[in-house]
């Protein structure tokens, strides 16, 4: 292992540089180490108790210098899973992109002045195209953000000389823009609000009284709908208590004062690893900290925490810690990173009552301090990534076969499918309970099967982003022309958009929205005008609206598209949003322009069967009418045809019903 390496863990490994890791003794502290990226596919099976199994690929290994942490993210902005890593020894940024199916391309190396020490993704300036930051700490002290090109490449880094061993990403003060949150001190917090540009503001400090906080997470720990900030921290002395502070977000990116609690629950050496999440299912956020134990502390709702009834004893330091949902039950599982020799990726498989089992190892190896969960092949699943023993090993392929007869697993994938992201344990009991309540009336669970997955497309969420992009892109481009050889070989007209479109777009306006818990409109909206002012600055966009365009004649063009919806009235409207200027220059106002046509109900209703076809190929089937097995846009015209003849009726037409039940269907979670 390199020498500089060696000595980072040690520095890290007591997580406030203020000791020494002696190898071979029992786990000291330790923190943020990963020396190698891995890629977990499918190979190795770990067993869950009598219950259920996990099934993972045998971790396929990257070259990438010497990666020490590792994030993911789509790079590239083609709708594949992409890892950029990062190289502490050599100051490199190393970004591999995803091929779509659990491969990745070569490395691309971009050498940087500072050490990234720490890494996230997400997009700073809201342009469409993700962007990368890394922390730096103690020399030199700095948070560079790298906006990115959209080509997986980037643009030169700006420097913030903020102390960021970690730092997290969250927004803060509800203008869909990214907001920074990092420790600068052991005993304070800081804040760094976005500008809007990718730039950031100057950080303001938060004391928080604690003699040394060694976690922090963002999250709304009130259910207020505002982002929130938590600390967790213990004496240096090394006794059992721990120290928790809650700073309840004012909405405007300020804070209120620490509410501070302590209990003497604390058995480990750190805490050095935090994950937040639901993980009793009571709707109401959790948090899970880990070192040698994993102890996790139910929220009540109003930003105080219970005791911890037990902790679960680890097999390795967790130093990182990642929440997803591996089994597809509807409870969130975690998997941990751990630092020491051995059980160095571990998965721990939650019961839905914030107690978990654990998994077994996928990874046995030494030195791994940085994971990542993500979708490497598009399957839905959530798959793992990590540095370990200093190479980029990165790919574990979750490989758990799905039984889509089994209600929880049913419905939870109605929310990857349609609503692209876990479901909340209010919006899944109510549909599993919905299937349930059938028992063993085989007829009743088929129909209730079909409402329930059906009802995920009518929903408003879905309609309000998937079935919104899909509307946009119609208004912008129009129809594509296919062919079908149902009732003979004609040509007909079929939505523009494609799938690795409509996945990556309604992902974007979906992002952090949950409707009905508090604020998700305010988040909806948000997205929704962020996105469409990135829609109409894209190349594509422009080449067809060009600036120069007098506003009649943009507004002529996307009604054609539209299939001529708007009244005269209507027409005349939209042409005055540009404020009587000559050309359609005004970026807000093209953006205002194409989102009032797309949500002309016209438009809606006429779309509407059209969409609702669409979406048995690109939500059950992955894959777009006329991808393989299909040639062409037959089977769609069949589908598109007979829901016409039943006046929009998916239960008489029998759609749902046959797409759900396909063999193509359930081929997708069988391995």
């Amino acid at each position: 292992m390199d020498t500089k390496i060696k000595t980072e863990i040690r520095m890290q490994l007591n997580g406030w540089m203020d000791s020494v890791l002696r190898v071979g003794r029992s786990h000291q502290t330790c923190v943020r180490l990963s020396l190698s990226l891995l890629l977990i596919v499918s190979g190795g099976i770990v067993q869950v108790g009598l219950a259920q199994t996990l099934k993972f690929n045998a971790p396929l290994t990257y070259s990438a210098g010497q990666p020490y942490v590792v994030a993911s993210g789509d790079l590239n902005g083609d709708g594949k899973a992409d890892l950029v890593a990062g190289d502490l020894t050599n100051n490199d940024l190393v970004v591999l992109l995803g091929n779509g199916d659990g491969t990745l391309k070569p490395p691309a190396t971009y050498h940087q002045t500072s050490h990234p020490r720490f890494l996230v993704t997400s997009d700073f300036n809201r342009d469409g195209k993700l962007d990368v930051a890394f922390g730096d700490s103690p020399a030199p002290a700095s948070i560079n953000v790298l906006l990115g090109k959209g080509d997986g490449s980037f643009e030169t880094p700006s420097s913030y000389a903020v102390p960021a061993w970690h730092f997290l990403v969250g927004d803060l003060n509800n203008d869909g823009k990214p907001d920074i949150v990092t420790a600068p001190t052991t005993t304070s917090l800081a804040v760094l609000l976005n500008n809007g540009n990718g730039t950031f503001q100057n950080a303001q400090t938060y004391a928080i009284a604690q003699p040394n906080v060694r976690v922090f997470a963002i999250g709304d720990f009130n259910g207020d709908g505002i982002n929130d900030l938590f600390a967790l921290g213990r004496n240096i002395a090394g006794d059992s208590t721990r120290f928790m502070s809650v700073l309840f977000g004012k909405g405007d990116g300020t804070f209120q004062s620490p509410l501070n609690t302590n209990g003497n629950w604390g058995q480990g050496s750190g805490p050095y690893s935090i994950a937040v999440g639901d993980y009793d299912r009571d709707g109401k956020t959790d948090v899970a900290v880990a070192d040698e134990f994993l102890t996790v502390l139910r929220g009540n709702g109003d930003g105080m925490f219970k005791p911890p009834a037990s902790v679960m004893g680890l097999p390795n330091t967790s130093t990182d810690l990642k929440v997803s949902d591996f089994n597809g039950d509807g409870k969130l599982d975690l998997v941990s990173a751990g630092v020491f020799t051995g059980n160095n990726l571990q998965v721990y498989v939650g019961n839905g009552d914030g107690t978990f089992q654990d998994a077994g190892s996928l990874v046995n190896n030494t030195g791994g301090v940085s994971v990542v969960v993500t979708d490497l092949n598009g399957d839905t699943r959530p798959d793992v990534a990590a540095c370990v023993n200093g190479q980029l090993t990165i790919s574990l392929l979750n490989a758990t076969p799905g039984d889509t007869n089994n209600t929880n697993y049913f419905v939870h994938q109605q929310y990857l499918d349609f609503l692209h992201r876990e479901p909340d344990a209010a919006g899944f009991d109510f549909w599993s309970n919905e299937i349930s309540s059938c028992a063993s009336d085989a007829q009743c669970v088929d129909l209730k099967r079909i409402n329930t997955s059906a009802a995920f497309y009518l929903s408003i969420e879905f309609q309000r982003t998937g079935y919104l992009v899909e509307r946009l892109y119609k208004t912008a481009y129009g129809d594509s022309l296919g062919t079908s050889t149902t009732g003979g070989t004609h040509q007909l007209p079929v939505p523009i958009v494609r799938l690795n479109e409509l996945l990556v777009d309604a992902q974007q306006i979906n992002e952090g929205v949950v409707v009905l818990q508090p604020g998700w409109a305010t988040v909806l909206e948000t997205n929704t005008q962020n996105f469409l002012s990135q829609f109409v600055q894209r190349p594509r966009f422009q080449a067809a609206f060009p600036t120069s365009m007098t506003p009649a004649a943009f507004v002529d063009k996307l009604n054609q598209n539209a299939g001529n919806v708007l009244t005269s009235n209507d027409h005349a409207a939209l042409s005055g949003l540009f404020g009587g200027a000559p050309d359609t220059a005004d970026v807000a106002a093209r953006a205002q322009v194409l989102r009032q046509v797309a949500e002309n109900r016209t438009l809606y209703n006429s779309e509407f069967n059209k969409a609702f076809v669409l979406m048995q190929y690109a939500g059950y089937l992955r894959r777009d009418p006329n991808g393989a097995p299909d040639s062409d846009y037959s089977g769609y015209d069949f589908w598109l045809t007979k829901l016409n003849s039943f006046d929009g009726n998916y239960v008489s037409a029998e759609m749902v019903k046959a797409f759900i039940s396909s063999l193509e269907y359930r081929q997708r979670f069988q391995q």
